[in-house]
């Protein structure tokens, strides 16, 4: 949707060093002409990486066709290449659907497929009128804490900055920090959110290690199973009981979670993550 204008982003980008990604549905790739025309225009601007999204609430308004056209050309071209499938518990449309479609079988004919990332990734809705179930979600990966924190400063459509690029960030007021404005510091507003409990403790320990502590403190506050930890989080900020909880507790961890907090950002400093 932005047209040209994406190019010129890719190109600032690329000229400062800074490697870019795209995720999109997909909807522009009408035809594998059309899509080579747009991503070698991409790619020579500087994109390293296509995101491509499909499932059952995708395929609505975009046919699983264009996703994977975007995709056979992306790969042809070299451009690193993702395509995230919309899980849920009776999802229609699953991996398996788009292994056997014959696009598909195409990329596998042309040894592309070795170098394409299929990814099942939770479907998370915002709305009250729809809720969807999930198979078991596996939390390891979060266990060393949330590493979106203090590795990422952002900047969203309403020019505020903010602190993670979670799927739930508008939910979390306390992720704000900011108005952007051209005399706006950046660093400031990096080093400023090093002063907040909360995000030292998500950092070290993540949100859902948070809530298993929160439920040792008070074992009458219930916790809902949700789809993906960045849920779990923003019900941290947004329940009271929590929170109430959290103050009245935190003194007890407090040390300890500030020294965990200290080693990680000294250790992703010698490790040049941060």
């Amino acid at each position: 949707m932005l047209g040209e204008r994406l190019c010129e982003v890719l190109d600032y980008a690329q000229q400062r060093g800074l490697p870019s990604r795209i995720v999109s549905n997909g909807y522009w790739a009408t035809s594998s002409n059309v899509a080579k025309q747009r991503l070698t225009k991409l790619k020579l601007s500087g994109l390293r990486e296509l995101n491509l999204s499909t499932g059952d609430n995708h395929q609505e308004w975009v046919t699983i066709e264009k996703v994977l056209t975007a995709a056979r050309e992306s790969l042809r071209l070299g451009i690193n290449t993702v395509v995230s499938i919309e899980t849920t518990k009776h999802s229609h449309f699953k991996e398996k659907d788009l292994r056997q479609h014959p696009i598909y079988q195409s990329i596998e004919n042309e040894g592309l497929d070795n170098r394409l990332e299929i990814v099942n990734a939770a479907w998370v809705s915002f709305h009250r009128d729809q809720e969807y179930e999930y198979e078991d979600i596996d939390d390891a990966e979060i266990n060393n804490g949330c590493d979106h924190l203090f590795k990422f400063i952002g900047l969203n459509p309403k020019s505020e900055l903010v602190a993670c690029c979670g799927l739930t960030v508008d939910y979390i007021p306390e992720m704000n920090l900011g108005k952007f404005n051209q005399d706006s510091k950046l660093k400031q507003a990096y080093d400023q959110q090093k002063d907040d409990f909360m995000k030292r403790w998500l950092f070290v320990a993540g949100p859902i290690n948070i809530m298993r502590m929160v439920k040792q403190w008070d074992k009458t506050i219930q916790i809902p199973k949700f789809a993906h930890y960045c849920q779990t989080c923003a019900y941290i900020f947004q329940s009271e009981d929590i929170r109430q909880c959290i103050l009245t507790n935190f003194s007890s961890i407090k040390d300890e979670i500030n020294q965990k907090f200290e080693n990680k950002i000294k250790i992703n400093e010698e490790l040049k993550l941060v």
